[in-house]
């Protein structure tokens, strides 16, 4: 999150960390797997494989997902193009039972 926030590019790192985070992925709580997947879409770093591993815990934790957590997962998949559908299907049934909840800016997100 923090060398996507600031505008750094560390492949290396990115790949490093994409193997840890796969390998740990269930300690990871929904505003960890928003986050994780915010900074590699941001950099553009593909990891297609830690985007999968990452859907699959998501689709299981969706029901504790915030609605900005939500909002950014969708924003992070669709910007890195990983539009798998059980996640897509997962995100907009929770999403249209708790839509009131959503701030602006997370319809804008998801929208």
């Amino acid at each position: 999150w923090a060398y996507a926030t600031a505008g750094h590019v560390a492949p290396r790192l990115f790949q490093v960390v994409a193997v840890e985070s796969m390998a740990r992925v269930g300690e990871f709580t929904p505003q960890n797997l928003s986050n994780t997947v915010w900074a590699y879409a941001t950099v553009g770093h593909a990891a297609s494989q830690l985007f999968h591993v990452v859907a699959r815990k998501a689709v299981a934790q969706m029901g504790e997902f915030k609605p900005k957590a939500l909002s950014i997962m969708a924003w992070a998949y669709a910007k890195a193009g990983h539009t798998t559908s059980p996640l897509f299907k997962t995100m907009a049934l929770v999403g249209v039972m708790r839509v009131g909840e959503f701030y602006p800016q997370d319809l804008a997100n998801v929208a």
